[in-house]
């Protein structure tokens, strides 16, 4: 059932005394005229007066198909939520609003499927979506979310898939649709805290992530637990802007030289069931210095597809990743890795990613890189890196395009000569899980800072150095590695450039990217 709870006693399908039909006792009406003026006014009623009314918590146990007519419903208290589903049946909501500038904003806990369209989910300080299934419930049971054409906002994470935890184990499964939507991450101006994740969660069943316009959050991350899905990935046509890990100062602002290791998509421990795939494709992603804090924008951790159905990674459009401090020689981001070999979950390293036909611009350390795996390929990419900060210098932690090399070992250094046995046993590792990876038909033309000065403290090479791709092993077969494109040092509008031939690309396949609605 449904438990309404409004802030003045009224159920959301009241009807005031003002809407109520005007015929006064006793005077002759016909029989089809009070029909017709009850359901004409009980129907103005409902367009204008419901509208604008304002409710408290609410409470679903039971099957509702509920439209709110854009009503709202609030939680001032951090440890209620705005919208609580506790269903084993279908809930479909439409046209709500749900706020909760404290704590979670909705909580779904159901063994059913729950549907939200038009709808507009506000948060805080807490979690917008939290989507489990009950704790008494068997590790076979399935949670299915579906948000479509909706606003969802908040300063911390905006969905989370809670159904595995530490204590308790597995809570089952989650199937997870975001769809046509507007997401955005506010300033959670809590001092200290980083921003939120849009999705964050463990071994979902699913998920699909598609046509969504997301803005300033802290991107999706999915641990897999090493186990397989049970269904399809899909992070498709989205438009993203600024993937943001920054801390927030408390006041309204981000600490410039401070952030979370945040991407735009990682998936760690993930493995893709043997006739189901896994697939982030079409995406448009702009990082802008100054405004994003994102590390590597596509991280595949230790997650495998398989030899028949690869993980694919195919025709994104990925701009900009930028040290936090725009005069560090260091950094550690990018544009799409394939990373890892920690042995906590049966996957030891990533395999069967194919990396294809993506665009990868000023991503500023390196384009694209197999850092650690095997059967991994880059076929068919265009990598192209004039890397200038906005004063219009060269970034100085710009460094190359293209790479096939063993990047995930530890290495030594005069703070740490000599490594722990964890580490050299990491790194046999991924020496023994480091073979069968190939470039070929990649076109790259990287820009990489000089700080060689002359006599007189010059730079030498002040338009810096074409850095191209560096494959450190193509094995068993070095023709893996042939033939790819150096592009030549590239011209400074060469990232503009890349961006029309985007939007040239969208055009001639017929692909648009975010929702179809404003």
């Amino acid at each position: 059932m449904i438990e309404p709870r409004p802030t003045k006693g009224l159920g959301p399908w009241y009807v005031p005394p003002r809407c109520k039909s005007h015929h006064k006792q006793g005077e002759s009406m016909s029989y089809y005229n009070r029909i017709v003026i009850s359901i004409l006014s009980i129907a103005a009623c409902m367009l204008t007066s419901t509208s604008a009314m304002a409710y408290g918590p609410q409470l679903i146990t039971t099957a509702t198909n509920w439209n709110c007519f854009g009503a709202s419903y609030t939680s001032t208290a951090a440890n209620t939520p705005a919208l609580t589903i506790k269903a084993s049946a279908p809930v479909a909501l439409n046209g709500c609003k749900f706020n909760n500038a404290l704590g979670t904003v909705v909580l779904i806990e159901t063994t059913s499927t729950f549907t939200c369209t038009n709808c507009i989910i506000t948060g805080g300080q807490g979690s917008a979506i939290v989507v489990t299934t009950p704790a008494t419930a068997p590790a076979s049971a399935i949670a299915t979310v579906t948000l479509d054409h909706s606003n969802i906002s908040g300063g911390n994470t905006l969905i989370d898939i809670h159904n595995f935890l530490a204590n308790q184990g597995s809570r089952g499964g989650v199937n997870l649709t975001v769809n046509n939507s507007y997401i955005t991450g506010v300033n959670p101006n809590v001092a200290n805290q980083p921003q939120g994740r849009f999705i964050v969660g463990s071994s979902p069943h699913t998920l699909v992530v598609t046509r969504n316009n997301i803005t300033n959050t802290a991107g999706i991350k999915i641990n897999g637990l090493g186990k397989p899905m049970a269904g399809p990935l899909l992070i498709s046509k989205n438009s993203v802007s600024n993937i943001n890990g920054r801390l927030s100062t408390g006041n309204n602002g981000y600490y410039p030289q401070t952030s979370e290791l945040v991407q735009f998509v990682q998936l760690g421990y993930l493995k893709s069931n043997y006739n189901k795939s896994m697939e982030i494709s079409w995406n448009q992603v702009i990082n802008q210095p100054g405004q994003s804090g994102v590390e590597d924008n596509i991280n595949i951790y230790q997650s495998e597809g398989t030899q028949a159905l690869p993980l694919l990674i195919a025709n994104n459009f990925i701009r900009g990743a930028y040290p936090l401090d725009m005069n560090s020689a260091s950094f550690s981001g990018g544009g799409i890795i394939t990373d890892g070999a920690d042995p906590t979950y049966t996957i030891h390293t990533p395999s069967y990613v194919k990396i294809d036909s993506n665009q990868v611009v000023d991503t500023v350390n390196y384009g694209i890189s197999i850092a650690a795996g095997h059967h991994n390929s880059m076929t068919n990419n265009t990598v192209v890196g004039v890397n200038r900060l906005p004063s219009g210098k060269i970034s100085k932690a710009s460094n190359i395009g293209m790479t096939i090399w063993m990047g995930a070992k530890y290495g030594t250094s005069a703070a740490h000569p000599v490594l722990t046995p964890e580490e050299i046993a990491f790194n046999a590792d991924i020496d023994a899980n480091f073979h069968d990876n190939s470039a070929t038909n990649n076109k790259v033309g990287w820009t990489r800072y000089d700080g060689t000065v002359d006599a007189n403290g010059d730079l030498t090479n002040p338009a810096g150095l074409n850095v191209t791709y560096w494959f450190q092993t193509c094995n068993p077969d070095p023709m893996q590695c042939v033939p790819n494109q150096d592009l030549g040092l590239p011209a400074l509008n060469a990232a503009n450039v890349e961006f029309t031939n985007w939007q040239t690309k969208l055009s001639n396949a017929g692909v648009t990217v975010g929702p179809n609605w404003q």
